[in-house]
């Protein structure tokens, strides 16, 4: 039609006006060569609150030796893999693997508009839920969908000065491992405790603790579990001696 022409017409002169040659480099990512952005190009990711390290082989953590300590927590995506940031402050980011470039020097989290970071989750069809889990610990059990139906929104509402210390992809027949913050016991409880809410919601306190919870995981019921130290040392635990509440 006469318009569609006069648009074209349109759009071609301010073209050749205005128009520059492409700067940006053209990267194929599907090349299979090792490409730093291939889409199945491995990325092992060490993070704390406030910076990233990545490297493409876990046997190069040594690079990292002098950034990595207790509060160091890890896990590895490809570039195509979908990759969550929960805040401490109860809010989420869906990013992609490919957003954590490599660096052995760290990378802040405010690169991403986050000033604390509390937990990376990287999704996969292993497990349909997460949970949640406060520093009171309050939390609750989020179905996968209902996190990856928003970016940066507020996953979970907070009591005053509680904040979110983990999440954690959930499975049935889980046991919660949480430590405390000024004593280092570890406390245990069924996860299952922790029932299925909605976004909107704050869950509700199945761990009444005496002392705030400083960390937690998940692990999946068996005859014994293994419990490691910051400095290597570790401690093999008979299930059968845990007394859950």
């Amino acid at each position: 039609s006469a318009i569609k022409e006069a648009i074209k017409a349109e759009l071609e002169d301010g073209l050749k006006k205005y128009g520059r040659d492409r700067l940006a480099e053209l990267k194929n990512l599907n090349d299979k060569g090792g490409a730093e952005y291939a889409p199945d190009q491995m990325k092992h990711i060490f993070y704390n609150s406030k910076y990233f390290w990545a490297v493409d082989d876990i046997s190069k953590v040594a690079q990292l030796k002098d950034h990595l300590d207790k509060d160091v927590r890890y896990v590895s995506c490809m570039n195509q893999s979908t990759v969550v940031l929960f805040t401490s402050d109860g809010y989420n980011k869906i990013l992609d693997g490919s957003a954590f470039v490599y660096t052995s020097d760290g990378i802040g989290f405010n690169q991403f508009g986050l000033n604390e970071v509390a937990s990376v989750l990287v999704i996969n069809d292993q497990y349909k839920e997460a949970l949640i889990l406060t520093q009171d610990g309050y939390g609750k059990r989020i179905t996968i969908d209902d996190i990856l139906k928003s970016n940066k929104a507020r996953i979970m509402p907070l009591n005053t000065e509680d904040h979110v210390i983990t999440v954690l992809p959930y499975q049935d027949n889980s046991i919660l491992a949480a430590q405390g913050e000024k004593t280092g016991k570890v406390y245990f409880i069924e996860a299952e405790a922790y029932s299925l809410f909605k976004r909107q919601a704050t869950g509700f306190r199945a761990l009444k603790l005496d002392e705030p919870i400083q960390s937690a995981d998940l692990f999946r019921k068996a005859d014994s579990v293994m419990i490691s130290t910051e400095y290597g040392y570790s401690k093999v635990i008979p299930t059968q001696t845990i007394t859950l509440p």
